[in-house]
């Protein structure tokens, strides 16, 4: 039986234009923009939020039962499920809502169902009223300084001068920590105890107002208002208010900033972490005395500081020895498999350190808890980015364990890691939807499919193909650049970012850099699996018995599946999450760890002579490449062949996938125009696997697993945030404390420098 779909006559200014027929789930969406409009009409005042369209302007679609059509593309029932969709996806389809334009401008009536539902989602652009709150957010930015009232604690300052006592002082002979802060017999209660850990090591959480829904934070220009701006939920407890009759104003919710400056100068309280601290300044200087004996550049890229940036930023007298570089990671998660639970978390990651050290868990600092899916993620980075500012302005006086003195130190924003959905958040850029999506800038214009605004990265212009905006020549590979452009492109807003001094951080152009661990893991599972198994999306014109490389159905894909798991035993077993049988498992959250293992390690060998030949050589291309731009040190020959077979990669994708055929332009992803820039980058920035979202990941499934309070996971996830920055003070402080039990295997002997002798078995 064919299935009803419903439809509405939105009548928004902001992404219809005054009226489009929208299905049911986009029309809610809109309902803050048609909100708005009431409200400018009115004058400001709030009136009744617009009814429902009348039942004669909805009108009903008839869809065949046997398929799903999906923004233009047809996708098979049973087979669909294998085009995984994550969270981020869903987040970004959310947060586009906000921003949708029509489609282009020809008659809907003439547009098919698939098209509609194209346009429905189409790519942002820029409006007034957002470009005004991004800049006033970025003068708040600008304008920082720490005798502002969410900074009027100010505890960090009693970390500026010389200890009282030093650290073995403040341990027993038994190992118990912190005696000498507790008088002979007391039992301190958890409340006490937290409050002496917050006043020993500083770190105590910044606490602002936000919407109950999460909509944004009450802050910057939002400061004084009392209802949100997008859902005029009330800021306070209306019940609160009226039985005080307005005197007590109690915020229906809050969400936690930690800041970073009093974790950052307990790392130099202690000389064992003052020394790992000090590999920055000394490997700069090696660096540099290198560079000056060869004088024509590194020979191999083993750290952050190769990166031209970095030391076009040391050459220009911005980055100091005594300054803290620091790198913000931000993205996404989702508490709970089953039940609505999602959140944003963003960290700092220390690059003072050697690459060894920056990434555990003692020395990620978490910066901040966002429950919910914000409207304007702005107003909730707004007090660590201000925080950051107002140190960068007027300095960190931090003591010097080592040579004993205490010093102004300033911090240095070095890069901004995020993957696709969340760094739009803080590029200001269109979205990997957009006719110059490229978050690296390089200004690659997009094509699009007739009637339908979504754009993609091809590099070739299909046959026959006559599309207004989109009919630029074919663009050589090489010829693509990016980081260091002068003119930016793709941008929807300015970013919150470039409120910070311009001496401080690196320019907005090189500031953003790409994703390995999301581009060559999941964004490659959406990709090349459904592709090979032939469930990939399709349009409706498009022949697939021509998909010749769909190989991978029935007996042939549960064999493969079979055979990953046959593999297993060959894996190291210090690879800590293994790749499970494909054929079971791809739909149950297959992890990017997973997809590492298969992609990188399993597949040329599992599909050597499965794949046709030109798609089995074609995949073994990024295959060597991942693997070359995947290492730590990285030879600069290396790089040079990698950077070749990644542009031979994306080109010949194109030639046999897409086959310059307009109605699957869709098959070439933007990850695909990501993987051009991974080479490319490492000379600008250092290596991708130094600054990938792994340690991002790695913080979200550490700090999720914490959570003791499932009734307010947000609130409970905020605190065990808080006290792991509190406690990593106290580590960096008092290294006594990290205390580390390992469990040794039953019957072994340690032989010392690392080694066990294990007992006989079998």
């Amino acid at each position: 039986m064919a299935r009803r779909r419903e439809r509405h006559l939105c009548t928004c200014q902001l992404y219809c234009r005054g009226g489009r027929m929208v299905s049911h789930a986009t029309y809610h969406r809109h309902q803050d923009a048609r909100r708005m409009d009431l409200l400018s009409f009115d004058g400001g005042q709030p009136i009744e939020a617009e009814q429902e369209a009348d039942t004669d302007r909805n009108m009903e679609v008839i869809e065949p039962d046997t398929q799903d059509v999906v923004n233009g593309f047809i996708v098979d029932g049973p087979s669909a499920s294998l085009h995984l969709h994550s969270m981020d996806e869903d987040i970004a389809d959310w947060g586009r809502s906000d921003h949708e334009p029509s489609g282009d401008a020809t008659d809907e009536q003439d547009l098919s169902e698939e098209e509609l539902e194209s346009n429905e989602q189409s790519t942002p652009v820029a409006q007034v009223s957002h470009l005004k709150e991004s800049l006033d957010f970025i003068r708040a930015v600008a304008n920082a300084s720490l005798d502002m009232g969410i900074f009027r604690t100010r505890s960090w300052l009693v970390f500026a001068t010389r200890p009282n006592v030093s650290s073995k002082s403040m341990i027993r002979t038994n190992s118990t920590p912190l005696n000498n802060f507790l008088p002979p017999n007391e039992h301190p209660s958890r409340p006490i105890i937290k409050s002496r850990i917050a006043t020993w090591t500083g770190v105590e959480a910044i606490l602002v107002d936000m919407c109950p829904n999460s909509c944004t934070a009450f802050n910057g220009p939002f400061t004084d208002l009392e209802k949100c701006p997008y859902c005029t939920a009330s800021r306070y407890d209306e019940l609160e208010l009226e039985k005080s009759r307005g005197k007590i104003k109690k915020a229906m919710k809050t969400f936690y900033t930690i800041p970073l400056s009093p974790q950052l100068q307990a790392l130099m309280r202690n000389p064992k972490t003052a020394r790992l601290m000090n590999h920055r300044k000394e490997r700069t200087r090696e660096i540099l005395e290198e560079l000056a004996r060869n004088g024509t550049g590194t020979h191999t890229y083993d750290d952050l500081y190769h990166g031209s940036v970095y030391l076009n930023a040391i050459l220009r007298g911005d980055l100091k020895d005594d300054d803290i570089v620091v790198m913000p990671s931000i993205d996404s998660a989702q508490l709970y498999q089953d039940k609505e639970s999602d959140c944003w978390i963003y960290i700092w990651i220390v690059l003072n350190f050697g690459a060894n050290v920056q990434y555990k868990v003692k020395h990620v600092f978490p910066g901040g808890i966002i429950a919910g899916k914000p409207i304007s993620m702005e107003s909730f980075l707004l007090p660590g980015l201000q925080h950051v500012s107002a140190l960068q302005q007027e300095g960190l006086v931090i003591w010097d364990s080592i040579e004993d003195r205490s010093y102004i130190s300033s911090i240095f924003y070095y890069l901004s890691t995020a993957d696709g959905p969340g760094s739009v958040h803080v590029t200001g850029l269109v979205g990997h939807k957009g006719a110059l999506a490229c978050r690296i800038f390089c200004g690659l214009p997009g094509c699009r499919k007739p009637n339908i605004s979504r754009y993609y990265p091809a590099l070739l212009k299909p046959d026959n193909y006559d599309v207004p905006g989109s009919n630029h020549p074919n663009v050589d590979v090489s010829s693509i650049a990016g980081g260091d452009q002068e003119e930016l492109t793709g941008i929807l807003k300015p970013s919150i970012i470039s409120g910070l001094p311009e001496s401080r951080r690196l320019p907005i152009a090189s500031t953003f850099c790409g994703d390995l661990m999301h581009l060559c893991t999941l964004n490659m599972g959406d990709i090349f699996v459904p592709l090979w198994c032939g469930t990939y999306e399709y349009a409706p014109t498009d022949d697939r018995p021509t998909w010749d490389w769909a190989v991978l159905k029935g007996p042939v894909w549960l064999a493969h599946g079979k055979a990953v798991v046959d593999a297993l035993p060959y894996i190291p077993g210090s690879y800590d999450r293994p790749p499970r049988n494909l054929a079971e498992k791809v739909n149950t959250n297959y992890k990017a760890k997973e997809w590492q293992g298969y992609y990188y390690g399993l597949a040329p060998a599992l599909l050597y002579r499965i794949l046709p030949d030109r798609y089995w050589q074609n995949f073994c291309k990024i295959v060597r490449a991942v693997r070359i731009v995947h290492q730590w040190a990285i030879l600069s020959t290396d790089l040079l062949e990698a950077q070749k077979l990644l542009d031979e990669f994306v080109v010949e994708f194109e030639q046999i996938y897409a086959r310059r055929q307009a109605n699957r332009i869709h098959f070439v992803h933007p990850s695909l125009h990501a993987l051009i820039h991974l080479g490319l980058e490492v000379p600008h920035v250092g290596p991708a696997n130094l600054y990938s979202a792994w340690t991002m990941e790695r913080t979200i499934g550490n700090v999720g697993k914490e959570i003791k309070q499932h009734s307010n996971p947000f609130v409970n996830l905020s605190e065990q945030a808080l006290q792991r920055s509190q406690v990593n003070a106290l580590k960096s402080m008092i290294p006594e404390l990290d205390l580390h039990t390992v469990n040794l295997p039953r019957g072994c002997q340690d032989i010392r420098d690392g080694y066990l002798l294990l007992r006989a078995r079998e």
